[in-house]
């Protein structure tokens, strides 16, 4: 019995040095291994992407900042960087229920007057919140559902036709069509206006300002 019960010992302790090995010679060998960019864990690839969505967004707060700073202090050079190369900026306000278009390619008195009134009374809380836009909501004494400045990556106007009941000509209206569909972000402030940003050579850049208010009409 004593002999049977050594051999079963010797048995196992040899079975449990075949099994270690086993699992260093693995460990080794995976260690070796080459990396493969297509076997990042899951876990790893989200937590990649949410970090990137993060930087984008935190630089476009930042921009955004940026951008109201010079506008508040009416700092025409610094305006004219963030304004959108491809199509200048295009100003939106209200004539009784029809929308009114101020193209700021033309350099009319008019507008650079009326330019200055917008700067001056922007406003901004400094929190600006990447989420669900408000909506217009005539019953409530603001006229939003929700207060404060937001933005998300949509174009409130370009399902809206909008350019079609403006004031311009038929070239004016075709180039302010084209500026409007080449928005990518909105950016309300129920505080002040709703700012519109197109995505130009890697970059974020403010192409349409509308001022209008709410239930004005």
């Amino acid at each position: 019995m004593r002999v049977q019960e050594n051999q079963l010992k010797q048995l196992s302790n040899k079975f449990m040095r075949i099994l270690i090995s086993s699992i260093l010679i693995s460990l080794f060998l995976f260690s070796c291994m080459p990396p493969n960019d297509n076997k990042v864990p899951k876990n790893l690839t989200d937590s990649l992407s949410l970090l990137k969505t993060v930087d984008t967004i935190k630089n476009f707060n930042d921009r955004f900042k940026e951008l109201i700073k010079a506008m508040q202090t009416e700092n025409k050079k610094n305006i004219n960087a963030f304004v959108s190369p491809q199509f200048g900026l295009l100003i939106i306000e209200s004539q009784g229920a029809m929308p009114f278009f101020h193209i700021a390619s033309s350099n009319e008195v008019e507008f650079r007057i009326f330019f200055e009134s917008i700067c001056s009374k922007t406003l901004f809380d400094g929190n600006l919140k990447n989420e669900q836009l408000p909506e217009i909501d005539c019953d409530k004494e603001n006229f939003y559902t929700k207060l404060g400045s937001f933005v998300q990556d949509t174009n409130k106007l370009g399902s809206s036709e909008i350019w079609k009941y403006g004031n311009m000509s038929a070239s004016d209206e075709k180039f302010a069509e084209t500026a409007i569909k080449s928005v990518g972000k909105t950016v309300i402030l129920t505080s002040g206006y709703t700012y519109y940003f197109s995505y130009y050579q890697s970059n974020w850049y403010l192409t349409i300002i509308d001022t209008r208010k709410p239930c004005n009409a």
